[in-house]
């Protein structure tokens, strides 16, 4: 059985930067687009059913997930598909507060992307997939951009580390609960 908690190959080159169009040039006044950097990749196997997975994700404000000391609330409900919510994550002695829009693609499908927040630019994608019996596979990619061109090291070095750290708990948060609600679950359990 695949470990609850693999990385997939990041393909990214260098420092993980990727090379965009725009440089400044020389003598124009025009500044330099910060870097684009890849966050890592994450696979997540979970022994809990797809559906209720794909309900604990998306239920933004209705309960905290157990042990976490991260909070969710619904700001807006654009449509059935697109939410504003602000979230607000823990870490060590660190608060992070961001207003971000989720958009839902049912059943399998939730991109994140932030409006507001410590980072000019951050992008994040989960994707459910069913494998086997009462088994789901949880895939996470994301890539943030930093404020300046001085992100250009400390994207890396910095920011980088701490926000796969960030996603690492939270998606360990998520396994953590579903699998303990698949085992309550009266609904879920006999799938």
């Amino acid at each position: 059985m695949e470990s609850a908690y693999t990385t997939q190959a990041g393909g990214a080159t260098n420092n993980g930067a990727i090379p965009l169009a725009g440089s400044a040039a020389k003598g124009t006044g025009d500044t330099q687009t910060p870097p684009l950097f890849n966050l890592t990749p994450r696979r997540i196997l979970i022994e809990a059913p797809h559906m209720l997975v794909w309900e604990m994700i998306t239920a933004v404000g209705q309960g905290q997930l157990p042990g976490s000391e991260s909070t969710a609330r619904l700001v807006e409900r654009k449509s059935d598909t697109v939410l504003i919510a602000e979230f607000v994550t823990r870490s060590g002695d660190k608060t992070y507060t961001t207003l971000e829009e989720m958009t839902l693609y049912p059943p399998d499908r939730i991109t994140y992307s932030h409006l507001n927040g410590p980072l000019p630019y951050v992008w994040e994608e989960i994707k459910l997939r069913p494998d086997g019996a009462n088994h789901t596979l949880l895939l996470y990619k994301g890539e943030f951009r930093t404020k300046s061109v001085l992100g250009y090291l400390l994207g890396p070095l910095y920011i980088r580390p701490r926000f796969d750290k960030l996603v690492l708990e939270h998606l360990g948060e998520i396994k953590r609960a579903a699998e303990a609600r698949a085992q309550r679950s009266i609904k879920y359990r006999a799938q």
